[in-house]
């Protein structure tokens, strides 16, 4: 968990609270709903599309969406 902190420490900005989120709402299954709420309120979370998201405001990519079979 120390490992997780010092590199959310380093995080500021949009990326840090959807990271937050991220964090906050591990292991639970989130309706797609919410997550549309959580990105007009803040910033957007994910592609709808099956890929990896990289905000153009970060030099990292935030999430990664796959489709199951």
């Amino acid at each position: 968990m120390a490992e997780l902190e010092g590199a959310l420490s380093k995080t500021t900005g949009k990326h840090r609270v959807a990271l937050d989120w991220f964090h906050e709402n591990k292991g639970d299954i989130i309706a797609w709903s919410d997550i549309q709420k959580f990105s007009s309120d803040h910033s957007r979370l994910v592609n709808q599309a099956k890929g990896i998201y990289k905000p153009g405001y970060s030099d990292y990519a935030l999430s990664l969406c796959t489709i199951q079979n």
